[in-house]
């Protein structure tokens, strides 16, 4: 009865859930006209829509929780698993704007944990020059990727050393 009567007052309980549905909803749900869909064929059209979204989106909620899932288990098959579903995602609807930004976030997770583990070369294939929010993380794999060839010529340096002191040793 409480539903009737807040229905019968246009009253719209409020939700923290954001889908493209539940916008589609609220928008047909306006309490005023003008806010609403014009025509029932829009949003016939707006729903026609959702259902063809219906598979990205399912897709890029899993990507999200195969995310949260890897960040929190270092996982790189679970990084991996997540970078691909948005990808699909966005093959499926190039629309999908949460895939879009779940995509980015996804790679920089990834990177971030090859580079903790070391995976320098993996770190640097998940990130892109053009993108905004990969270029402070790739200076900081650049540094990296420095320190670690300055590393591996020191290592070089001391292995010849050594080699012509043992032998030294030897002749002597």
């Amino acid at each position: 009865m409480k539903c009737l009567m807040a229905a019968a007052r246009n009253e719209v309980v409020p939700t923290e859930s954001r889908s493209e549905l539940i916008e589609v909803a609220r928008r047909a749900m306006q309490t005023d006209p003008e806010d609403r869909y014009p025509t029932v064929q829009a949003l016939q059209r707006a729903i026609r829509d959702y259902r063809e979204h219906a598979e990205s989106i399912l897709l890029s909620e899993r990507a999200e929780q195969d995310l949260q899932s890897a960040n929190q288990s270092g996982d790189y098959t679970t990084f991996a698993r997540s970078v691909f579903a948005f990808q699909e995602s966005l093959e499926l609807w190039n629309g999908n704007v949460r895939a879009a930004e779940g995509l980015n976030r996804s790679r920089v997770s990834y990177a971030r944990t090859a580079m903790v583990k070391g995976d320098l070369d993996l770190a640097g294939s998940l990130l892109d020059g053009e993108v905004p929010e990969h270029e402070a993380m790739l200076v900081e794999m650049q540094a990296a990727l420095h320190e670690r060839e300055t590393r591996v010529r020191r290592l070089a340096v001391l292995k010849r050393t050594a080699v012509g002191l043992a032998a030294a040793m030897f002749l002597v």
